[in-house]
């Protein structure tokens, strides 16, 4: 039996359009809540909505995510693990502004 994982979702300024972006990440783990606090703070000044799922409520997840995790994703892609890469976050933003969004 597979546990659903728990999918929160931290909003700021968010247009439908906004980019969607989801942090793996477990509870207890200083790296997690080190990059979860730099989002938040990029989430003051720019544009994007952030989902937090925690792969321990997950056996897919845990086994996929376990020795990598805080991982931060767009969609497929994976922006980065263990610390956030504010430079390739950003880049992935702009790229989306210049597709239509506004990351401001």
């Amino acid at each position: 039996m597979s546990c659903r994982p728990v999918r929160l979702t931290l909003h700021s300024r968010v247009p439908s359009l906004a980019p969607q972006f989801t942090l793996y990440y477990r509870e207890d783990c200083h790296l997690c809540e080190t990059m979860l606090q730099a989002l938040r703070g990029l989430q003051s000044r720019l544009v994007f909505e952030l989902s937090l799922v925690d792969i321990d409520r997950d056996p897919d997840l845990q086994r996929r995510y376990d020795e990598w995790v805080p991982v931060l994703v767009e969609g497929e892609d994976e922006i980065c693990h263990y610390h956030l890469d504010e430079e390739h976050f950003v880049g992935r933003l702009e790229k989306a502004k210049g597709d239509g969004g506004s990351i401001f």
